[in-house]
């Protein structure tokens, strides 16, 4: 993931937490290492990838050196792209644990 989007570090956190709490699981009897392990991967695809989309695609915005160009992205594309709320999305992460996670 590029790091336009100051996203790396909180996805990492997010991917912390739902690993812990799919091994947890797992661990419990619930299911194999393996099968949380697959579960995790496919929970978190979506959105990484959509972060990452978003991320390239600022990226790309952001190599553009032509004058003209650049004078167009900085006063509109770029701020039609922050009032648009779905670009923005990939900022909201709602952490809801399996049940409560006993301790040992």
């Amino acid at each position: 993931m590029t790091p336009n989007l100051g996203q790396g570090a909180c996805c990492a956190l997010e991917d912390s937490v739902i690993l812990a709490v799919k091994l947890a699981a797992a661990l419990k009897g619930g299911e194999s290492v393996e099968a949380a392990l697959r579960a995790y991967g496919r929970e978190r695809w979506a959105r990484i990838f959509m972060v990452t989309k978003r991320a390239n695609l600022v990226c790309l915005l952001l190599r553009w050196d032509n004058p003209v160009v650049c004078g167009v992205r900085d006063s509109v594309v770029i701020p039609w792209l922050v009032r648009l709320g779905p670009f923005l999305e990939h900022t909201n992460f709602e952490c809801e644990l399996m049940g409560p996670v006993a301790s040992t």
